[in-house]
């Protein structure tokens, strides 16, 4: 295991291992098209970006990475494009 994915002495994950979470409950939601959409992750902070075509999608993404353990919040840079 590298070093970048143990959780820090506090026993809350770091940020790529927040990211790698995010990316995967993305990929099981059936209703977001997670080839469209990036997350990262600085300081408990974690950013969604990328297109979907439409507002509901983005709303599902945010919701789908909404209560991830380390996550104090979510900022959805997501694009609508129709």
């Amino acid at each position: 295991m590298s070093s970048h994915s143990r959780p820090d002495r506090s026993g809350r994950p770091d940020s790529q291992q927040i990211a790698e979470k995010a990316r995967d409950r993305l990929r099981k939601d059936p209703h977001v098209n997670r080839r469209e959409v990036s997350c990262e992750c600085q300081e408990g902070v974690l950013w969604l970006r990328g297109e979907l075509p439409s507002f509901y999608e983005k709303q599902v993404a945010q919701e789908a990475v909404k209560g991830l353990d380390g996550v104090a919040g979510i900022i959805n840079d997501i694009e609508v494009t129709w």
